[in-house]
This record gives C-alpha cells, sequence and structure tokens, in this order.
C-alpha cells in the first residue's frame, strides 16, 4: 500500500478565495479546520486510494470555481440542507522556490528621551503601587454593594455610585498612589429581583431592601459594613476613598462611555436576535485535495513509518 505523508488540502466555500493548506503526518498547523471528515474517506484521503470515481458532472451544486480545476475523482457527502464534495484533482504545477535575497541592514537608531519624558519617568518611579481587587454587585438605581479582597481578609462595603461606570477602568492615580485595579461586576434590576422573588419566595437578598448611601452635594458616598483590622483592611478602604474620587472627578466621562457601551450592546443583542429569527442559508462545502509524497515519506522507504 501506498504511503502519503502528505497531503494538499483546497477548502474553500462559495464566495471565499481559495487556499492552499498542507499538513504531514508528523506536523501540522493547529490553526487550520476542516468540516468533519468520514473516517471512510479519511482513509481513502491518507492511503492515497483513489476515491469512488464520479464525474462533476454529476454534481451540478458544485460552485463555478472548481470548473477550472481538473477533477479525477468525486465524492459528495450529503447533509440535508448542505452538501461536503471530496474532489481528488490533478496535482498543480508548482513554481519552484528561489531562495529571498537578504534584507540589508538596517541603520541603528539611538532614541534619546525628551526632557518630558525623562520627568515623567522619574514621576512614575516616585508613586506608590496599590492593587485593588473588587467584586460589585450593582442594584441598579439604588447603589453597589463592594467586596475588596485583602491579604487580612474582605473588605464589604456600600456605595452610592453604580460601579457599571466602572467597569473598564484599570488604573488611576490618587494623590502619589498608582492604583491598577480589577472589578468584577454584575447588576440586577428591581424587576429583575421581583421576577426572582416570584419564583422562589423563600430566596434571601439580604440587601434588596437595604439603604444605600445617597450622594450628598454631587459627591459619591459609601459605608463600610466590615473589614479586617490591620494594614491591609486600611489601605483598601484608602483606595476605595481614591476610587470615589476618581469617579466624581470623571463621573461625565464615565456615565457617557457607559452609555456608549450600553448602546452598543442593544446594537448587537438586536442582530443577534435577527440572525437567529433569520439564519443564513447552509452553504456547500468543497474540499479538493492531492497526495503526494512528503520528505518524511522519502527518508522512510523500507523502514517502518512512525505512528
Amino acid at each position: 500500500m501506498s504511503v502519503f505523508s502528505g497531503i494538499f488540502l483546497d477548502c474553500h466555500l462559495r464566495l471565499i478565495s481559495t487556499e492552499y493548506v498542507m499538513f504531514d503526518r508528523f506536523s501540522h498547523p493547529s490553526n487550520f479546520s476542516v468540516p468533519k471528515i468520514p473516517s471512510v474517506v479519511l482513509t481513502l484521503l491518507l492511503t492515497g486510494v483513489p476515491l469512488l470515481a464520479q464525474p462533476v458532472e454529476s454534481h451540478p451544486k458544485q460552485p463555478a470555481s472548481v470548473s477550472s480545476l481538473k477533477i479525477l475523482d468525486s465524492l459528495e457527502v450529503d447533509l440535508g440542507d448542505r452538501s461536503i464534495f471530496y474532489n481528488r484533482i490533478e496535482p498543480p504545477v508548482l513554481k519552484s522556490w528561489v531562495k529571498p535575497k537578504p534584507a540589508p541592514a538596517e541603520a541603528t537608531v539611538i532614541y534619546v528621551q525628551t526632557a518630558e519624558e525623562l520627568a515623567e519617568e522619574k514621576r512614575l518611579a516616585a508613586l506608590r503601587y496599590e492593587w485593588l481587587n473588587l467584586e460589585a454587585a450593582v442594584y441598579v438605581g439604588r447603589g453597589s454593594e463592594v467586596r475588596m479582597s485583602t491579604e487580612e481578609g474582605e473588605v464589604v462595603a456600600l456605595s452610592s455610585i453604580d460601579f457599571r461606570h466602572l467597569e473598564m477602568l484599570f488604573h488611576f492615580e490618587d494623590e502619589g498612589v498608582f492604583y491598577s485595579a480589577f472589578c468584577f461586576q454584575y447588576s440586577w434590576t428591581r424587576e429583575e429581583l421581583a421576577e426572582w422573588r416570584r419564583e422562589d419566595p423563600t430566596a434571601a437578598w439580604p440587601l434588596e431592601h437595604k439603604a444605600f448611601p445617597v450622594e450628598v452635594g454631587g459627591m459619591s458616598r459609601f459605608e463600610v459594613i466590615s473589614a479586617p483590622r490591620g494594614k491591609a483592611g486600611e489601605a483598601a478602604i484608602e483606595g476605595l476613598e481614591a476610587l470615589h474620587a476618581y469617579h466624581d472627578a470623571n463621573r461625565k466621562a464615565l456615565v457617557a462611555a457607559f452609555a456608549e457601551r450600553e448602546k452598543a450592546r442593544l446594537v448587537y443583542e438586536q442582530e443577534e436576535a435577527e440572525r437567529k429569527a433569520n439564519p443564513p442559508a447552509p452553504k456547500d462545502t468543497v474540499i479538493n485535495y492531492f497526495p503526494i509524497r512528503s520528505v518524511y515519506a522519502t527518508q522512510s522507504e523500507g523502514v517502518e513509518v512512525r505512528k
């Protein structure tokens, strides 16, 4: 039995340009994928045994793009709403590879920092760096329950801020401290809470009727419910204060950015609903192949091929 350790596959859909890909039994590109091939067809492909001879004229559904290829054998796998065509084609004449000329050496560029850049680098080096790891449960229209993890335990606080406004905030500065922040947040509307209450009257929602802090004079506020005693707890509360100060100073931009994200989300959900209601018609798949001997097969002549 002939051993073919390499196969060229020309996989393309209608309206998609042709792209040649080669793989062999020893290595293959991890990002290459083709429609699921029946085991009997895969065996024929890998062994080089000709497929059941069927003239291409018997498959009128095949895309016109294959008309320029000389098809030796063809097999159609009918999937009901679409078909997969496996065409054994006459090997194309490949151009000989020419080693490219080495690129000319590039001139060495020495970058010299400006006075402003040096000053900014010095300023950043003088900052203290802190990490804020937060989880926020947003009660829409009321406030947020915030939990902060520290080495000494968890800080729990109630805030007047809608933490959805801060979901894209990853770092900020406040009074000589550079804060890196990660906030996992989720939200509930009053309607969602009421619906869950109807589904399960025994469900416990400790914050469902909790009074959240309210803003005073346009300034956000928070109330610490529990916190560990120690430097880590104090640093977390200090970071929470800095976060509220940043929110107040950038409120307009944060709210506007959140509104844009919500607008984009609604558009995406609408488009997804339309795609589900009117799914695109299934398209046939054409796989053109021709077996070749790779360098691995040539080197293993007369020797059992490694599996």
